[in-house]
């Protein structure tokens, strides 16, 4: 069958609700939001509420087997109606181009101290690279050749950022955990042997490859809907698609509600949310929870729901990374992705408390004023109204105007940190922000890996 567009999808929702037949498997895929929130629609037309306990097998991307997903795809349900299982977040069509994906996420799992999740993303790597345990275990990894390593996972080898392999290696020997053999393979297998006529597929993923045989074997049987941009190739087509898909979300969310926004309470949502539609519905339920029966939204409204928990958030995420407590960093940062905070706004805030940092550590290094045992009354009465640095930048006149308390703080913070160790940071923060704007990359994968590299002792 051919690919639908987004905007042909509410036809598949009708023709369900109109009794219409089913296939036999749906692909999902594009934009997050827009995919997850067709996912669900989709199993919520095909398994009526009463029978989700018995009808309804939902399977997480994360802990997917392909070998549990077939055998469920062949048993035969006990319950009438259609018996649906659904791939959430599949990784199914992800390749090696995505295995530095997996080594960051394997990293971030164990310093969560969940090992368990650490090496199923390691095995998830060493497949993409058709490497077994044996190659890798008791420290093998290091004896693996950089240009191998790159060939074979896409990625340089950072020995010091590497060392966590160790003790999850270790970890998948201990509890006997396998490396899974191609995934794709097996359930394409199962697509074209075919399954029971009330067992239905539902696959929903951020990125598919259309080269491969899987997808080609499903665009034959099932419904492929992309739910992607309507972009052409210069940035300038993908901004305008951008902000078209933007206000169409904003403009049938106020519908449904019965709402309407002036024009300046909408730039500034889309100035907050940026292109994260994730963030935006949960802004605009928010903003329309808080309004109430008031039928107008205005710029006060946003300001009054958005911006407080933003700042919260982000202060939060501010002083773990000054701690460096690496766990409660990478926990905030999926907290507030989540909640639809966009990766560049995060990284502006960590971009403005280095160079803050930059400021008083200098201050702490050549004005001799305020020494460690320095208390506040003391600072407030006697230092304070002496410190000032030469005007300029943002961060120059925002430490100028700094109130004594919080000037206070922060200089304290600034001695966990030399002037080095405050510009190697700073170099990371461009660094990233490059590759934000002007790679390929996940955005997630750049911010989870560059709070990692911020958190490691120096």
């Amino acid at each position: 069958m051919p690919i639908m567009p987004k905007d042909k999808f509410p036809e598949v929702i009708a023709g369900l609700q109109n009794k219409g037949t089913p296939s036999s498997l749906y692909l999902l895929y594009g934009e997050e939001y827009l995919y997850k929130a067709a996912a669900r629609e989709l199993v919520d037309t095909l398994v009526p509420k009463a029978n989700r306990s018995f009808n309804l097998n939902m399977l997480d991307g994360d802990t997917e087997n392909v070998f549990d997903t077939i055998s469920l795809l062949k048993t035969f349900g006990l319950m009438p109606g259609y018996r649906v299982t659904w791939m959430k977040n599949s990784q199914i069509f992800y390749s090696r181009q995505d295995a530095a994906k997996f080594f960051l996420k394997s990293q971030e799992a164990y310093h969560a101290g969940d090992n368990d999740k650490a090496g199923r993303y390691l095995l998830h790597m060493l497949a993409m690279a058709a490497w077994k345990l044996e190659d890798v275990k008791n420290g093998a990894w290091r004896s693996i050749a950089l240009e191998e390593w790159k060939n074979d996972l896409g990625f340089d080898r950072d020995e010091g950022q590497a060392a966590f392999l160790d003790p999850v290696i270790a970890h998948c020997v201990d509890r006997h955990l396998t490396i899974v053999g191609s995934d794709a393979k097996e359930l394409e297998a199962a697509v074209k042997a075919g399954w029971p006529s009330k067992n239905i597929l539902v696959i929903s993923a951020d990125t598919v490859d259309k080269r491969t045989s899987l997808y080609k074997t499903i665009e034959k049987v099932g419904v492929i809907v992309e739910f992607a941009l309507d972009a052409g190739r210069s940035t300038r087509d993908r901004q305008d698609a951008e902000n078209k898909m933007l206000m169409e979300q904003v403009d049938a969310a106020l519908a449904k509600s019965g709402k309407i926004m002036e024009p300046r309470a909408k730039a500034h949502l889309l100035s907050l949310t940026g292109f994260n539609l994730r963030a935006l519905s949960a802004e605009l339920e928010k903003v329309v929870w808080y309004v109430g029966k008031r039928s107008k939204i205005t710029l006060e409204d946003v300001e009054k729901t958005a911006v407080k928990s933003k700042e919260n958030a982000l202060y939060e995420l501010q002083e773990a990374i000054v701690l460096k407590d690496v766990s409660k960093a990478l926990k905030l940062i999926e907290a507030m992705l989540d909640q639809g905070l966009h990766t560049l706004q995060v990284l502006a805030a960590l971009t403005t408390q280095v160079r803050r940092l930059i400021l008083a550590r200098d201050v702490l290094d050549n004005r001799g004023i305020f020494s460690p045992g320095l208390n506040y009354p003391a600072f407030q009465k006697d230092v304070h109204s002496q410190l000032s640095v030469k005007k300029g930048s943002a961060e120059e006149n925002s430490f100028n105007t700094m109130g004594p308390y919080p000037m206070f703080l922060l200089l304290q913070k600034s001695r966990k940190f030399t002037l080095a160790e405050l510009f190697r940071d700073l170099e990371l923060l461009l660094e990233a922000d490059l590759e934000l704007k002007g790679s390929p990359t996940s955005p997630t994968m750049v911010l989870e890996k560059l709070t990692i590299d911020l958190c490691r002792p120096s």
